[in-house]
């Protein structure tokens, strides 16, 4: 009866952690920022996560615990997963993604490249690129 019962809360706890997370996969060369939309369009949250990592998103922000009121008429689910590079531009996006389920960067549409950081410049030489032409 001990082992039904142990195993009855391990079964329940494990599906009740998984039920409001997503899992996150970074497998492009790229480090990459991934955000975390509902399908209302709400921003639940943004990780970065380093290239060939991975990391778990949890809702922590859940009915009882957000700092915004949530419309019980607009559900959250499925997920919208958008990677960006590291510059802002759009890497990919995934937007049906399920609770419990697995995102993989390269796994959703898009260009799924990041344009190339210009060479590492002084900070003199980006403040002399960001001042206008002179006139002589």
């Amino acid at each position: 009866m001990k082992m039904i019962l142990a195993l009855a809360c391990f079964l329940f706890i494990t599906s009740y952690t998984q039920a409001e997370s997503i899992r996150l996969f970074n497998d492009s060369v790229y480090d990459l920022r991934a955000v975390v939309r509902g399908a209302d369009g709400s921003f639940l949250g943004e990780m970065l996560i380093r290239s060939q990592n991975s990391t778990t998103w949890y809702n922590t922000y859940g009915p009882y615990q957000s700092r915004v009121p949530i419309q019980q008429s607009r559900s959250q689910t499925p997920y919208v997963v958008v990677w960006y590079c590291l510059n802002g531009e759009q890497f990919s996006i995934c937007d049906t993604v399920a609770t419990g389920g697995i995102v993989e960067a390269l796994s959703c549409l898009g260009t799924r490249t990041c344009r190339a950081r210009k060479k590492d410049s002084t900070p003199q030489e980006e403040y002399q690129e960001m001042q206008p032409p002179q006139n002589r």
